[in-house]
């Protein structure tokens, strides 16, 4: 409705002012812009509203856009409004009111430079911002979103070869489990993110003992993003799989389910479950006192107080620095029995610091999805680091110094990098070409570039990149400078940049 009249009053008042543009000069050439951003940014809203964005950047964005919006049309509807009471009136009081009209007229035609100030200063924001990035590419936070859930999604398959500091731990849970005098069907591994609940459950459910004990197991990653059809789906699968391919409704899976592990003896594995009432919403299909036990893991102790007050709730120990080198070592390096050089500052596996030989990067399954600061140096990687750092998708801050990669190319692929606000790449003897494709790294605000000799050219994707307030180039190259300064071959790229600095 509000679009409706925000269309009827610019056309109205546009009519209008084309009539009497003799006597109202200026004011038909400011409408006209306005009408054009006031476009712009009525599209921007349904867009936002048809594609149900949660960021609350887009959110804050809306709300700003709205008000102008609405200012807008105050203005117009009291123009019109004034012009329809001036065709009504008497005589004498439109004599009168006339007198009133330029003075009026400058009035708006002052109120609509204000209103053509606040739109540019909102269309630079959503620009700097990511903003129009976010809406017009619809698949952008879909694609987060999916992609920070499969980041999390954990399976059963038993990957680690060999345990370290586990083998304890592990009989202990298995004992809970198995043992017929243990009357705790719910069994909890609780914890901060990271310190190995994930591993510790996998371990246990792949325990021979585990498998010769209970005649069904299932595995179930839980997370943030789930629904409980899901987990119930796949529950049935493993534990009543000649019962999947009928189409059922909650009611008719709780209904079965119910009734499955009243009667068989199962072990379900409830991964990362993250709040209290996730657990209530997945506990109707669990009879009492029946040959079914939980497994579940959480990062909060109140889900394994709620599942089971009474129950077995397992709180890991941190690794030792020692023990933690050893699993890095086994993934890094297998076959292999150097620790030398190894520096590893790690702080509850968000900050992760690396300053050792390591020709190859793990892959990104190896990191913590939480990741948010990675340095590397000294780590003489041969293949392109990017393919692999760039799908750490809550990554904030990047370091590649001191020849931490060796090679000559490097590529930021469209959609990498989603969180990342500062990259410094210094250092690297024999890094020649870089490309930014667009798209990729849509939130960086600061890049360094610094003693990297062969270094041919700044790629021309920086100016995809609107989010970009400093970029600091530190290079013993004049024509480098040359090219970027103002007048350049290359200023194109560095334009839209508010501080460019060469030392």
């Amino acid at each position: 409705m509000a679009e409706t009249l925000l269309s009827f009053g610019v056309e109205k008042l546009w009519d209008l002012l084309v009539r009497e543009s003799d006597r109202f000069q200026g004011v038909k050439k400011q409408f006209n812009e306005l009408r054009s951003d006031l476009n712009k940014l009525r599209c921007f809203l349904e867009d936002a509203d048809a594609k149900k964005h949660q960021s609350a950047m887009v959110s804050n964005t809306v709300k700003e856009v709205k008000e102008i919006v609405y200012d807008t049309e105050d203005i117009i509807e009291t123009f019109l409004r004034k012009k329809q009471l001036g065709r009504t009136r008497g005589m004498k009081k439109r004599i009168k009111e006339f007198a009133c009209v330029l003075p009026d007229r400058r009035k708006i035609a002052i109120d609509m430079e204000g209103l053509s100030k606040r739109i540019a200063k909102v269309i630079c924001d959503m620009q700097s911002l990511g903003v129009q990035q976010v809406i017009v590419n619809d698949e952008y936070m879909q694609s987060l979103q999916e992609r920070q859930r499969n980041m999390r999604q954990t399976f059963s398959n038993n990957n680690e070869s060999a345990l370290v500091g586990l083998e304890e731990n592990v009989k202990k849970l298995v004992g809970h489990l198995v043992e017929v005098e243990d009357s705790s069907q719910v069994v909890s591994i609780t914890g901060m993110g990271g310190i190995g609940k994930t591993t510790l459950a996998r371990q246990v459910f792949n325990h021979e003992t585990v498998k010769s004990h209970f005649a069904q197991l299932a595995w179930v990653c839980v997370s943030q993003q789930f629904t409980r059809k899901y987990v119930w789906q796949t529950i049935l699968r493993k534990v009543g799989p000649e019962y999947i391919k009928l189409e059922m409704t909650e009611d008719e899976l709780q209904e079965k389910l119910f009734r499955l592990l009243g009667t068989r003896k199962a072990l379900i594995v409830l991964d990362d479950i993250w709040r209290e009432e996730d657990w209530d919403m997945i506990e109707p299909i669990f009879p009492l006192g029946k040959g079914w036990k939980v497994l579940l893991t959480s990062r909060n102790e109140g889900v394994a107080l709620r599942a089971n007050p009474n129950g077995f709730i397992f709180k890991p120990d941190c690794l030792t620095p020692e023990e933690s080198w050893t699993i890095f070592r086994r993934i890094v390096f297998p076959g292999e029995n150097t620790t030398e050089g190894l520096v590893l500052d790690c702080d509850q596996l968000k900050h992760l610091n690396l300053r050792i030989y390591m020709p190859r990067l793990p892959d990104e399954q190896h990191f913590p999805w939480h990741l948010r600061n990675i340095s590397l140096a000294e780590c003489c990687l041969k293949e392109d680091p990017m393919p692999i750092l760039e799908k750490l998708l809550q990554l904030n801050e990047v370091s590649l110094s001191h020849q931490s990669f060796c090679g000559k190319r490097m590529v930021c692929s469209d959609g990498g990098f989603p969180q990342l606000q500062k990259l410094d790449l210094c250092g690297l003897e024999e890094w020649e070409e870089w490309i930014v494709e667009e798209g990729s790294m849509p939130r960086l605000r600061k890049l360094t570039i610094r003693n990297d000799p062969k270094l041919k050219e700044l790629p021309d994707g920086l100016k995809f990149i609107t989010s970009l307030k400093e970029v600091h180039v530190i290079l013993n190259n004049w024509d480098f400078k040359k090219k970027l300064s103002r007048g350049g071959e290359d200023y194109y790229k560095v334009q839209h940049i508010p501080l460019v600095r060469f030392l």
